[in-house]
């Protein structure tokens, strides 16, 4: 798989990604006692909203998924925390779901059927790994 290529995928799925989302201003920024980010928003029921992480400076993806409450919502992910400029939610309409990972099925329905489905089930995951290394390899060549 060539360099070209491989660039050109990724910047469909973001293209995707992107497509049909809002962004929202993170309201505050803090980091919990297990290192683990905290973001506030204001959020609305009726929302979804999708944690982005930025794990290189070309590389990001979802790493939460949290469906809204009217009013302030705390947002968080499992892993380590990075700095705030990493991150990025995106607000999503529950009644007109996204298909974030371009897998058929939207977001919502994933959701609520976790763990076998979902945004981020640990085989998508291991695909996700699986491309931040070919990335890496490729950025080497």
């Amino acid at each position: 798989m060539n360099k070209k290529f491989f660039l050109s995928i990724l910047c469909l799925i973001s293209f995707h990604i992107y497509s049909s989302a809002q962004n929202v201003e993170i309201d505050n920024y803090s980091v919990n006692n297990l290192g683990q980010v905290q973001l506030s928003i204001q959020a609305e029921a009726g929302k979804y909203y999708v944690l982005h992480a930025q794990h290189s400076p070309t590389f990001n993806w979802a790493v939460s998924i949290t469906i809204g409450v009217n009013g302030t919502m705390i947002i968080s992910e499992s892993g380590a925390a990075y700095p705030l400029e990493n991150y990025t939610i995106t607000e999503h309409d529950t009644g007109n779901p996204d298909d974030y990972d371009g897998d058929g099925i939207d977001d919502i329905t994933e959701f609520n059927n976790m763990p076998t489905d979902g945004l981020l089930t640990s085989q998508k995951r291991l695909i996700l790994l699986m491309e931040l290394l070919q990335y890496q390899m490729l950025k080497h060549l």
